[in-house]
C-alpha cells in the first residue's frame, strides 16, 4: 500500500459504519487526500462498545517522537513482521490493534515515471458498491516533549488477484466476520484473520483524471 488514503465516506458507507460499531463517529468532512503524518479515522474497542478516534498517521513507538521517525516511514506494517519487527511487535501482541476505515487507497501508477515537473499518476481503489473499506490497523502511545501521541500503522500483505499488476502490497482488509478476531482475537487467529479475510473480485480501481 502507498501512503495516501482517503474518507469520503458515502451516505450508505456511514450508514454501515454505524451499524457496525455504533453512533461513534463524528463526521468533520470529506478529505480526498490523507497523507502521512495527518490525523486518520480508526476504530478501538472500549469497555462495552468502540471508540472512533482520529489518530496520527505513522507509528511512533514508546520512548521515541516524531523527530527520532523523521526519515523512517511507520505508515505501514508487513502482517508477516508483526511479530519480529519491534516498532510494532508489542503494539500487536498486547493488543493494541483497531480497524481502520476508508473510502479508498491510492497506489502509483507502476507504469508511469514522471518526468521533470510532471505529476505521479495514481490509482485508487475502493469498493464499487460504496461500502467502506475496513483496514487492520496497529496502535500506540507516548509519551513526547509536546505530551501523550497516539499513532497508528495500516497493516499491509500481499495484494489479491489482478490488484498485484497495480502494487505488490495492499491494506489487511477485513470483512464484517472478521473484525472481532482482528481485534479481540490471540495473534495467531488475527494474522489468520487479516491475511484470508478479504477475497478477490470485491475491488475496483482506475487511474484517477
Amino acid at each position: 500500500m502507498c501512503n495516501r488514503a482517503e474518507d469520503r465516506f458515502s451516505t450508505r458507507a456511514q450508514q454501515d459504519l454505524q451499524q457496525l460499531f455504533g453512533p461513534v463517529f463524528t463526521w468533520e468532512g470529506d478529505r480526498e487526500r490523507i497523507n502521512p503524518t495527518d490525523p486518520l479515522l480508526t476504530v478501538r474497542t472500549t469497555e462495552g462498545g468502540y471508540q472512533a478516534t482520529p489518530l496520527r498517521w505513522g507509528l511512533i513507538p514508546p520512548g521515541k517522537t516524531p523527530e527520532d521517525y523523521k526519515r523512517v516511514t511507520t505508515t505501514n506494517a508487513r502482517l508477516d513482521t508483526l511479530t519480529s519487527k519491534p516498532t510494532y511487535r508489542s503494539a500487536f501482541l498486547e493488543g493494541r490493534r483497531c480497524i481502520v476505515p476508508m473510502s479508498a487507497f491510492f497506489e502509483p501508477d507502476p507504469s508511469h515515471t514522471p518526468r521533470k515537473g510532471e505529476r505521479k499518476r495514481w490509482y485508487r481503489v475502493e469498493r464499487p458498491d460504496g461500502r467502506p473499506l475496513l483496514a487492520a490497523g496497529v496502535w500506540e502511545r507516548t509519551e513526547t516533549p509536546a505530551g501523550v501521541l497516539e499513532s497508528v500503522t495500516v497493516v499491509t500483505r500481499a495484494p489479491v488477484g489482478e490488484l498485484a499488476t497495480v502494487h505488490d502490497r495492499m491494506p489487511a482488509l477485513l470483512l464484517s466476520k472478521d473484525l472481532h478476531t482482528w481485534l479481540d482475537g490471540d495473534p495467531q487467529a488475527a494474522i489468520q484473520a487479516a491475511q484470508d479475510s478479504w477475497p478477490d473480485g470485491l475491488l475496483h480501481w482506475a487511474l484517477v483524471p
